[in-house]
């Protein structure tokens, strides 16, 4: 799927994204290869990544039902649950 195809999908930002790409000069160099290595840890977020993206989706298509509660499964120590407080902005928890 294009990202243009991806853009008409509702979404709520609930990160600072996009991340940014960092080089690796020393693997690159070892490797003969340009390595970068996404930073999903500067999501602003407790863990960040694709986990908090989908919830983007999800928040969005919640709201635009008048949802006033979403519920969402994972492990223990899922950051969702950790990132709570954003969801509770919404009024989503």
């Amino acid at each position: 799927m294009s990202m243009s195809r991806l853009n008409v999908i509702p979404r709520v930002s609930l990160s600072h994204s996009p991340t940014p790409l960092e080089a690796m000069p020393k693997l690159s160099k070892l490797l003969n290869r340009n390595i970068f290595v996404k930073r999903d840890d500067c999501t602003g977020l407790s863990g960040g990544g694709n986990k908090t993206r989908k919830l983007e989706y999800l928040v969005a298509d919640a709201l635009a039902a008048n949802a006033d509660t979403l519920v969402t499964v994972g492990g223990e120590f899922n950051q969702i649950m950790r990132d709570k407080r954003q969801l509770q902005q919404l009024n989503l928890v």
